[in-house]
């Protein structure tokens, strides 16, 4: 008998139950947390910072058009070798995911893949700076395959988180 009321006085009511499932606990950085786990306020943050890279993303894209155009007249190019530029941004965005940007969100997760990203999208933008004081339209195209892998790559890791 003694043995049921212990059992009794270690089993959690059902209003204890109730309040433990409904009570939230603190997101531990430690550890992988699914996003069902995130209350409304703890998700605010990360969705509106990869809200800005869905922007990043449109920037960069919008800007393509209007570098071929200056490319043309400051290059003095044809308008079938301004396509090139289209051709590596996309074959970026054809390799990257492909090779090693799935890779890297596999085995380090979304937060390192968003920090890769970045970072590559950084050193193609950084790029255009030497191939602009060499006038060189290889640079650019070089340029524009860098940034276009690291745009990529945050692609390839936001669009699952969201």
């Amino acid at each position: 008998m003694d043995q049921v009321h212990e059992q009794q006085a270690r089993r959690p009511s059902v209003a204890e139950v109730i309040d433990n499932q409904v009570r939230r606990k603190s997101v531990d950085n430690r550890v992988v947390t699914g996003a069902s786990a995130l209350t409304a306020r703890q998700s605010i943050v990360p969705v509106a910072l990869v809200t800005t890279l869905f922007f990043m993303w449109g920037f960069a894209y919008g800007l393509l058009d209007v570098l071929n155009s200056r490319f043309q007249v400051a290059l003095d190019i044809t308008r079938g070798q301004s396509s090139a530029l289209q051709a590596s941004y996309f074959g970026a965005y054809f390799i990257g995911p492909l090779t090693y940007s799935g890779w890297f969100l596999r085995r380090f997760g979304y937060r390192y893949t968003f920090i890769l990203g970045l970072s590559i999208y950084c050193v193609g933008a950084l790029m255009f700076w030497p191939a602009a004081v060499k006038r060189s339209f290889g640079g650019f195209c070089g340029a524009m395959f860098i940034a276009g892998s690291g745009l990529s790559t945050l692609e390839t890791s936001a669009n699952p988180y969201m």
